[in-house]
């Protein structure tokens, strides 16, 4: 997530600030990417869980996807070359948050050390899937309709 004064914070892909109440405090705990990530993936300082955002040209949102390609073609490989990746405990889990057509599938790649490569789900799965996966990950209760959802945890052996 990108560092904004409250004012001026875009919604539309930043889940946090939806919630009125954390609104002072997303303002606190969003971080420029460019300026810290390099430097916590390069110490080893991996937070248990990052929320990571592109802009919405990164995103392919306005731009082509060329241009998100080249956006995680630059993050993606500093990721798994760091020592958090290398010791077993990063989890990449890159989606996005809508499909194309009457179906609305959506890719989802889930990329870890416990991750076979070309491990595909058999299972149908959801955004709930990941919010359940992540909670079980994070050893917190399920929450609202992640309760009842499928969850990723054994399909990718994390």
């Amino acid at each position: 997530m990108r560092s904004q004064p409250v004012r001026s914070i875009r919604l539309k892909h930043n889940p946090a600030v939806y919630y009125i109440a954390m609104r002072q405090q997303c303002a606190v705990d969003d971080i420029p990417l460019e300026s810290h990530l390099s430097q916590d993936i390069a110490m080893g300082n991996l937070p248990s869980l990052a929320f990571v955002t592109p802009n919405l040209c990164d995103d392919t949102h306005d731009c082509s996807v060329q241009t998100g390609d080249t956006w995680l073609a630059t993050w993606i490989p500093r990721i798994v070359a760091g020592p958090n990746y290398s010791s077993g405990n990063t989890l990449i889990v890159l989606t996005w948050d809508e499909g194309v057509g009457t179906s609305n599938l959506i890719p989802t790649m889930v990329i870890g050390p416990s991750v076979p490569t070309g491990t595909r789900s058999t299972a149908a799965l959801t955004h709930y899937s990941l919010l359940l996966s992540t909670e079980e990950l994070l050893g917190l209760p399920a929450i609202g309709a992640a309760t009842t959802a499928t969850s990723m945890t054994s399909a990718f052996r994390l």
